[in-house]
């Protein structure tokens, strides 16, 4: 076994190879980071327009559950499922890319 991989016990293992689980597990690595954000600059939006700081609160508690849900997505989808979300969100930034319009150069002095 090469230095530095650790064999994961036999639940994890048998979790892996399972194809239904391993894209639950993607879909759930897929989605962390915008739910993350989203919810915690909701939160901040919201607890600014009301002046209730309940609502920072419940921004950071979305953002800490997107944190959960990251752990549960690589327990369930592995390394492997965290490099096919990667390659998902290169792919995806390139098709946003693709659409926008081309910036304008801006010349310094």
């Amino acid at each position: 076994m090469p230095m530095g991989k650790k064999k994961l016990p036999v639940f994890f293992r048998s979790l892996r190879s399972n194809r239904r689980i391993f894209h639950i597990g993607l879909g759930l690595l897929i989605i962390n980071p915008p739910l993350g954000w989203l919810g915690a600059a909701i939160g901040a939006t919201l607890a600014c327009r009301h002046g209730e700081p309940g609502y920072l609160l419940l921004g950071a508690a979305i953002y800490v559950f997107s944190w959960l849900l990251l752990g549960i997505g690589l327990l369930l989808a592995g390394p492997h499922g965290l490099e096919v979300a990667r390659e998902e969100k290169r792919r995806l930034r390139r098709r946003i890319g693709k659409r926008l319009p081309p910036r304008k150069k801006q010349n310094h002095p």
